[in-house]
């Protein structure tokens, strides 16, 4: 059975990539892997995962931080300005907002 940090990173690596109009051929050509090693890190019922190292370079290319890439609940929204409250981070990425929601920062302590 997959574990919900694993669901969590692969959404996560989807919601980011696609936020920042970067296509899976793309993120492999940074990392040196195939498209597919993508779509694999990318589905929630794979166990593959990628190294510290490759995610450190994603999460570079996506404009987020590793430890948001493994341990926040990034949402896809709209690019509208909108109000926030204070407790939220907003990450900008091109053309949409991603967030860590307040609940994933509770979650991780």
């Amino acid at each position: 059975m997959i574990n919900e940090d694993l669901r969590r990173l692969a959404r996560n690596l989807k919601t980011a990539r696609r936020a920042r109009g970067i296509t899976q051929p793309a993120a492999g050509g940074a990392v040196e892997k195939t498209r597919q090693t993508i779509v694999n890190w990318e589905s929630e019922t794979n166990t593959a995962e990628p190294s510290s190292a490759e995610l450190s370079v994603l999460a570079e290319l996506y404009g987020v931080s590793s430890r948001d890439l493994r341990f926040a609940e990034l949402e896809r929204q709209s690019a509208a300005p909108r109000v926030e409250p204070p407790h939220a981070r907003v990450i900008q990425g091109k053309g949409t907002v991603l967030k860590a929601s307040p609940e994933s920062k509770r979650k991780r302590g």
